[in-house]
């Protein structure tokens, strides 16, 4: 004991205190941090790794735009391009639409990119500002009195392909994958009538 209590300094004691409030504030500082302490100021870069992220931790919310790519997404994304062997360009981006006169030489109102490519009594042939192949192109009647629409019921309106009864190579210029042809009835006859198409 005399031996210890000889070697015992002032600067001994001193430096043995100050390891163990060292050592013990830093045990007490892991054990004791408080809920939400830690911030980005408190972490290096590159601490979080994809193994430290708690799974469905990071929602779409959370993410950049633009700051994935297909393959940061895997296997849920198909490339466009492979649909059907078309490019996404052969897809409709957006509705386009128009207001077609009776007599078949007026768009009234329209989207943008249709014209009228030709008419016959009855008959219709629109172009389109991309193709129709793989659109859903509804047409549909006006009311009588407007658009050049005649008064009385039914009228009917058929789209698609050329029937037999009507001669479609009257209607010159439907040759592009951007056409489409409208058939307007009334009454089971070929009439004339304004029509919305989209």
């Amino acid at each position: 004991m005399k031996h210890i209590r000889k070697r015992l300094t002032y600067a001994n004691v001193m430096s043995s205190i100050a390891v163990f409030v060292v050592l013990g504030g830093a045990a007490f500082a892991a054990v004791q941090l408080p809920k939400n302490s830690v911030g980005t100021k408190q972490l290096k870069k590159n601490a979080v790794s994809k193994a430290k992220i708690k799974k469905n931790a990071v929602v779409g919310s959370k993410v950049q735009n633009g700051s994935l790519s297909a393959a940061d997404i895997g296997g849920a994304v198909n490339d466009s391009s492979a649909l059907g062997g078309k490019a996404a360009s052969a897809y409709q981006g957006k509705e386009h639409w128009a207001l077609v006169h009776a007599n078949g030489t007026e768009i009234l109102a329209q989207s943008g990119g249709i014209s009228l490519v030709g008419h016959i009594t009855g008959g219709y042939g629109i172009r389109f500002p991309v193709p129709t192949e793989n659109a859903a192109i509804q047409a549909t009647p006006t009311t009588a009195g407007f658009a050049g629409t005649p008064a009385g019921a039914p009228l009917t309106l058929k789209s698609g392909p050329c029937p037999a009864s009507i001669d479609c190579t009257a209607i010159t210029g439907l040759e592009t994958a951007n056409d489409a042809l409208v058939i307007t009835f009334k009454a089971e006859t070929l009439t004339d009538m304004g029509f919305y198409i989209t």
